[in-house]
C-alpha cells in the first residue's frame, strides 16, 4: 500500500509540476571563407539567445595568416569596456536573438590559412547570464593574383618582349 502510495504522489508531482525554463544561448560566426592576400572580408559574431540580449562580454582573436583591422559593435549596443579584443557591451534597448554582436574587418596577410576564435560569449538574457561557447572560423587566403593570372601575365610580358626584337 505505501508503494502504492509514493507512486501516485510522485506521478501526480510530475503531472502538475511547473514548465521550468533555462535560458541558454550559442555563438555563431558567419561570412566569406576565403580572401586574398592584402584583400579585406567582413566576418559577422552573432549570439543566438533564448531572449533579449540585455548585455554581452565577448572576446575574439585571429590567429594564423589573417588581421583584423577593425571590429564595427552592432548599432544597439553600448560599448562600456574595450580591453583589447575584449568587448563589454551593454544594449540600453533589448536586442533580437540572433543579432550580429560584432562585425570583423579581416585581412588576409600571406597565403594559407587563418582563424577567428570567439573563446569567450557571455551574455545576460532577462536578467541572468548565459554562455554562449566559444567558435572558430577558418579563412582561406588565397595568393594576390590566381597561377592563370600570373601565367596570363607572364606570358604577355614574354609577347611584348619578342614583339621589341
Amino acid at each position: 500500500m505505501r508503494k502504492i502510495k509514493n507512486l501516485l504522489i510522485l506521478v501526480l508531482a510530475i503531472l502538475f509540476a511547473g514548465n521550468v525554463y533555462a535560458a541558454s544561448a550559442t555563438t555563431s560566426i558567419s561570412g566569406t571563407n576565403t580572401v586574398k592576400v592584402g584583400n579585406t572580408t567582413k566576418i559577422y559574431i552573432k549570439l543566438n539567445a533564448s531572449d533579449l540580449i540585455e548585455g554581452v562580454d565577448v572576446t575574439y582573436a585571429a590567429s594564423g595568416n589573417i588581421t583584423v583591422t577593425n571590429a564595427t559593435i552592432n548599432s544597439g549596443l553600448t560599448e562600456m569596456v574595450k580591453n583589447g579584443n575584449r568587448y563589454i557591451l551593454y544594449a540600453p534597448s533589448p536586442i533580437k536573438s540572433g543579432s550580429t554582436i560584432l562585425t570583423l574587418t579581416v585581412k588576409g596577410t600571406k597565403e594559407g590559412t587563418g582563424t577567428i576564435t570567439v573563446s569567450k560569449m557571455e551574455a545576460t538574457v532577462s536578467g541572468g547570464t548565459v554562455n554562449g561557447g566559444s567558435k572558430s572560423y577558418n579563412i582561406n587566403v588565397k595568393p594576390a593574383k590566381t597561377a592563370e593570372e600570373i601565367k596570363a601575365e607572364e606570358e604577355a610580358a614574354k609577347k611584348k618582349e619578342e614583339e621589341r626584337k
